[in-house]
């Protein structure tokens, strides 16, 4: 069954067929754990396997993987900002996981016309987990993108501007934790998901949100749909907020997402 999450706020969505759990295992010794402390202006390639563990502030630079092994990557208190690309970019990895520290703030922001539109950019499967907080800033396009498997087990995700994306042929986005954006809370504020001139859903919440999860089987595969808020509703019924035989009108056009099909 598709899944479409719409976060709202920015109206940042994600859409991803076939999801599944995924459990993961850290089979690294991390006694052997390589420390990096970041530096003004100087970037970090990491080009072999194993766990690392990264703090410290880089303006103007990134954090690279470029290995045909697994690699985990603690985030214990990192602020990367890189103008020309992304601050964290995964060129080549068998796995890429990426842990947040318990009681850490790790701040990435991209910028540029880089081809890798995104603020965390993976090649490979991305796996994101521990008790941390991560907040990522696209500037341009996405804030975190991969072209293999996205899976989140855990931690505390914000994203200012951007989108989410993974482009998989089979296991897409899995979270089992909170994914917040920033920009305020809709409350009261009728929402409408359009397929050209059908009503794929109609919906007004009773108090405010930040994000919400719209699963349907009439979601298909390659179809471009149209988010709309405010407006009225009239006539139908309504059952905790969703309206079903409603006449939507008036709204404003805030976004709009394709579903993507099976490669």
């Amino acid at each position: 069954m598709p899944l479409l999450l719409l976060l709202l706020g920015l109206l940042t969505m994600v859409f991803v067929a076939g999801c599944v759990q995924v459990e993961v295992e850290n089979d690294e010794d991390t006694a052997s754990t390589k420390v990096i402390i970041l530096t003004e202006g100087n970037n970090e390639a990491i080009t072999s396997g194993g766990y690392y563990s990264i703090s410290g502030e880089l303006n103007g630079g990134q954090i690279t993987v470029d290995t045909k092994e697994k690699v985990y990557i603690e985030l214990a208190g990192v602020e990367i900002t890189n103008s020309r690309g992304p601050a964290l970019q995964i060129i080549d990895a068998k796995e890429i996981t990426v842990i947040l520290k318990t009681g850490t703030v790790n701040t990435m922001s991209d910028g540029g016309n880089s081809e890798y539109n995104a603020a965390i950019f993976s090649n490979d499967t991305l796996i994101i987990e521990g008790d941390g907080k991560l907040v990522v800033t696209g500037n341009n396009g996405h804030g975190i993108e991969s072209d293999d498997d996205v899976i989140i087990n855990g931690g505390d995700i914000i994203i200012n501007g951007g989108l989410i994306t993974a482009v998989c042929s089979d296991d897409g986005f899995n979270a089992e934790t909170d994914i917040t954006i920033n920009g305020g809370t809709l409350t009261n504020t009728p929402l409408c998901i359009m397929e050209d001139d059908r009503e794929a859903l109609v919906f007004e919440a009773e108090k405010g949100y930040q994000s919400m999860v719209f699963s349907s089987p009439s979601l298909e595969k390659g179809k471009t749909y149209t988010i709309l808020t405010g407006g009225t509703i009239s006539g139908g019924s309504e059952f905790y907020g969703l309206y079903s035989e409603a006449i939507y009108s008036g709204g404003e056009e805030s976004a709009t997402v394709t579903i993507g099909a099976d490669e």
